[in-house]
Parts: C-alpha cells; sequence; structure tokens
C-alpha cells in the first residue's frame, strides 16, 4: 500500500476479513474432479470456481457487466486549469533569480538562466510513416478468436469468462480459454523476440528517409511506445501539476481511496540517447539487466492464446506431440511521424468489421501484482463479483487507473489504435474481457479527449526540448544517459512487509496441483 493512501495495512487486514470471498477455488474452470489431488485439509474448503456471481440482472455473459458510470464529459473549450502556463510561470520565476544553487551544503553546481519561453500552442500532426512497397509483408494484424469480439461493441462493459453463481457455472466464451498453459508448455521458440528500435532496420531505413526528405528537420529522434511513454508519463505529471484522477462512476468505497497514481508511476527513470548519424538519435529507456516474471512471460503467450484457434494454437505454440513446426511469425507495426520524433508500436490486433487497430493487455490480479514472486501463493483469488472492494472487476479497474492506464492511453496515441483489450486472470483462469476506447480513458485521465491531446502534444514538445539542450550540449558524444524524475519521492516496497499482508487474507494457498477435465 502506498504511504499516502488514506487507509493503512491494518485497515486493508480489517476489510480482508469483512470481505471474505465466497466461493473461492482454485481449479481451471468448475469441474467437479478438479479436487482429485488436494490435500485432504484443503479440500474442505476449495470449492469449485463457479464465476461471476449473480449480482445484477439479466444474461451478463452476452451483454457484459456495467460496473461503472462515468460522468459526463468536461466541456470546457479554453485549457483547462491545470494545463496554464501563467501560474507554474509565476511560481519558477520565485524559484530562478538569475542563478540557482544545488546541493545540500549550498555549494554551487550549475546555473539556471531565468528567461522562459513559450511552448508553440499549434499541435503536432501524427503522419503516418509507410513501409515502401517493396519492404511490405503480405500480412495483417490478427483478429480475436472464441468470438472475442462481441466484447468489442460494448465498450466501457466487462464480460465474464464464467458466471452463473450457484446455478452451476456457465460457460460464455470458448472452453479452452478456462486454463491458462504454464510457461513451461510453451514452446519459445515459436514467439518472436522483442526488437529494439536500435536494432529494428526497419525503422533505420525510414528515419534515413524522412531526413533526406526533410532536411529542415532539426534532430529526429527514434524509439518504440515502451521506451517513449515512460519518458511522456514523467513529463505529463509535470505539466498537469499532478493532476489527480477522476473516480466518477465508481464505487463509493473509491472515495476514501487514493485518487493520484501510485508512487511507482511516480519513479526516476533513465534514458539513453545513442547517436546514429549526425542529426538522427535513438532513445531507449535503461533499465539494466530486467528479470522476467510470470506475468511478463504469459503476456507473451495469451495474446496468441487469444487471437488462435484451440487447434492452432496447440499446434504452433504447446510443447507436445501435437506441436507442429511452422513459418516463422510476422509482426504488424505502425510507424508515425510526430513533430521531432519517429516512433513505432506495435500491432496487437484490429477489428474485422471497423479495421480499427487496437492493443491487447493481460492484466493480472491484485495480490499477485503485489507479491509477483509468490505469485503461487495466490492462486485462490479470484474475481467473484462486478462491484467491491475486493475479488471485483472494479477493484481491478481502479488499479489500473492508478497504475497503467496513462501508459496505455500515449501507446494508443502513438500506434493510432481505438482502444486496448484487456483480460483479467490469476495465471492460471481468465476471469474476464474489457475492451477500453480511447474517449473512456480520456475521460478518466484528463477530462476529455482534448484535454488528453493537448497533455500529448505538450508532453512531446517538452521531452523534444530536453534531447535538443542535451545534444546541442555536447555534440560529439555517442551516446548520453538522461535521468528523468519528479519532484514527488518515490520508495519500494518492502517485499516481507507484504507478504505478511497477503499471509492474513481470507483465499486459500499453495492450492496444490491445479487440473480440469
Amino acid at each position: 500500500r502506498e504511504g499516502n493512501d488514506k487507509e493503512g495495512l491494518g485497515g486493508m487486514r480489517k476489510s480482508l476479513v469483512v470481505e471474505q470471498l465466497k466461493g473461492i477455488a482454485t481449479s481451471d474452470g468448475f469441474a467437479s474432479s478438479v479436487i482429485a489431488d488436494f490435500p485432504r485439509k484443503v479440500r474442505k474448503v476449495v470449492k469449485p470456481y463457479r464465476g461471476l456471481e449473480n449480482d445484477i440482472h439479466g444474461d451478463f455473459g452476452h451483454t457484459g457487466v456495467v460496473y461503472r458510470e462515468p460522468g459526463p464529459v468536461a466541456r470546457e473549450v479554453n485549457c483547462p486549469d491545470w494545463c496554464r502556463l501563467e501560474d507554474s510561470l509565476k511560481q519558477a520565476r520565485n524559484e530562478v533569480v538569475g542563478e540557482r544553487k544545488w546541493g545540500a551544503q549550498g555549494q554551487q553546481h550549475g546555473t539556471v538562466p531565468g528567461k522562459w519561453r513559450r511552448v508553440p500552442r499549434e499541435m503536432w500532426a501524427l503522419r503516418p510513416v509507410h513501409v515502401p512497397e517493396e519492404d511490405q509483408m503480405s500480412v495483417q494484424a490478427p483478429t480475436l478468436a472464441h468470438g472475442l469480439d462481441r466484447v468489442l461493441r460494448f465498450p466501457g462493459r466487462v464480460f465474464p469468462l464464467v458466471g452463473g453463481g450457484s446455478r452451476g457455472g456457465k460457460v460464455y466464451f470458448d472452453r479452452f480459454l478456462m486454463r491458462i498453459p504454464n510457461p513451461d508448455e510453451i514452446q519459445w521458440d515459436a514467439i518472436p523476440p522483442f526488437v529494439s528500435a536500435a536494432q529494428d532496420p526497419m525503422l533505420d531505413n525510414l528515419s534515413r528517409t524522412i531526413y533526406q526528405n526533410e532536411e529542415s528537420t532539426p534532430n529526429l529522434y527514434i524509439s518504440s511506445t515502451s521506451s517513449s511513454t515512460s519518458a511522456l508519463t514523467m513529463i505529463y505529471h509535470v505539466v498537469s501539476r499532478y493532476r489527480e484522477l477522476s473516480m466518477e462512476g465508481l464505487s463509493p468505497w473509491c472515495v476514501g481511496e487514493s485518487s493520484s497514481f501510485t508512487r511507482q508511476v511516480y519513479r526516476p527513470i533513465s534514458l539513453l540517447v545513442r547517436r546514429k548519424s549526425e542529426k538522427r538519435f535513438v532513445f531507449e529507456v535503461d533499465k539494466g539487466p530486467v528479470a522476467s516474471t510470470i506475468l511478463m512471460e504469459l503476456g507473451h503467450s495469451m495474446e496468441r492464446m487469444l487471437t488462435f484457434s484451440p487447434k492452432q494454437f496447440r499446434e504452433r505454440y504447446l510443447r507436445g506431440p501435437q506441436w507442429r513446426p511452422s513459418s516463422p511469425e510476422n509482426q504488424v507495426f505502425n510507424y508515425t511521424q510526430i513533430g521531432q520524433f519517429l516512433l513505432r508500436a506495435q500491432i496487437d490486433c484490429r477489428d474485422p468489421e471497423t479495421g480499427d487497430y487496437f492493443d491487447l493487455k493481460t492484466r493480472g490480479v491484485a495480490p499477485i501484482r503485489w507479491d509477483v514472486d509468490n505469485y503461487e501463493n495466490h492462486l485462490g483469488y479470484h474475481i467473484t463479483k462486478s462491484k467491491g472492494k475486493l475479488g471485483s472487476f472494479e477493484r481491478e479497474f481502479y488499479d489500473m487507473l492508478r497504475s497503467s492506464l496513462i501508459k496505455y492511453n500515449f501507446q494508443v496515441r502513438i500506434g493510432r489504435m481505438a482502444g486496448v483489450f484487456i483480460t483479467f486472470h490469476n495465471t492460471r483462469l481468465i476471469f474476464g474481457f474489457e475492451y477500453l476506447t480511447k474517449a473512456e480513458m480520456d475521460r478518466y485521465l484528463f477530462g476529455n479527449s482534448d484535454f488528453g491531446d493537448f497533455a500529448f502534444d505538450k508532453s512531446l514538445k517538452l521531452l523534444a526540448e530536453v534531447f535538443n539542450g542535451a545534444t546541442a550540449t555536447f555534440p560529439e558524444a555517442e551516446a548520453i544517459k538522461i535521468l528523468v524524475r519528479t519532484r514527488v519521492r518515490y520508495f519500494l516496497f518492502d517485499r516481507s512487509l507484504i507478504a505478511g499482508f497477503l499471509a492474513n487474507s481470507s483465499y486459500p494457498k499453495n492450492p496444490g496441483k491445479v487440473w480440469m477435465s
């Protein structure tokens, strides 16, 4: 839990006891034979998973569950208060008087001039950059399988995979989705690895073409969505003066919770800017060695699980006698030039009816995200209701709103996509699906899409100013490392404290083997 939340660990423990999840299971599905290999002591506690309880009327497997009602869209025509510059400039002039001293002992390490200039008000256009015909591949972005395209027709509603509660559990989509294959079951050689922006030959060729055609371009900065969104998020917090999020339409329990971003969103990031030529640079987030987690691995395999038929998925991606060698998988990208930036976005999926592109996101439930190293201890945590502080889709949306939705939004804008398709799971079971449009994300994050466009545009321009200043200061450098941070204090969680908190929750731990018939 974050320190700025009004309810601490003690209160959360009490809430967990009060809101004990009923009918919690540790099975893949609701097969009666699921508890065959469970220890005798656990068999008396664990019940088969029955899916989402009937907390609303109607067959919500076909039209979805409405668990939030967004408020009206902000109607202001002019720039909102949080992005006006007059107050910020006045405050900055008070802080910067010719020179500014840095350091605890008052030692002067550098100076900041007391001169300011405005960011141009005209918006940078998002210009699609088309791949040359000789380099184009006759491949399109995949479409959703298993009847999941029904979710796209009802944005903002969650579609449970299993429903019916005490009636016995009804499966609303293909039963193939009821069990998520473990990472050791996946043929990882069949999934292409991630190619960074610095190693992407197509991105390099396109940047050369743009530079040749537009000699007046001062500098061109090349990157992918994963790196650019991290930097843009940091700058947005400063531009918006750490604006809080909208909680309209959510349950009253959210009123007592924090409406700001999680502290992890404010963590400092390190950017590595490498020179490719005189005026072409590629930048990436310098994360150092990154250990793979269960959520990162399942994110790659579940994307294929959602877009391939059961037979195709087993033959192409599952280890075993049914596996068949296949041709290399072709990935689809969108390339966009925005001012001084050339950005690449991977296209995960498309809507066959509208032709719109959208992103696929897999979202682990709360306890697994909090304690991912010990995820097996929390397989008993299930989503069993639409609203509520725990075990609900509303809880997952609330956490996503505070932590990841700002990056999702920027990724959608860079890739010229329509929204994101979210899959909620606990690494063993899929609980439901939801499609979020860019307009709805804008409403919760910025107020409306106009404000979102303004924030995105100004954040990009300020990031370009940072790069322009760095490259001008070190004109001969082959690589420049830039640390970006905010004024919000960032701290890491003590995992032992989180483990102790999760140990007092009310769902079964270490359930043993998981089977389904």
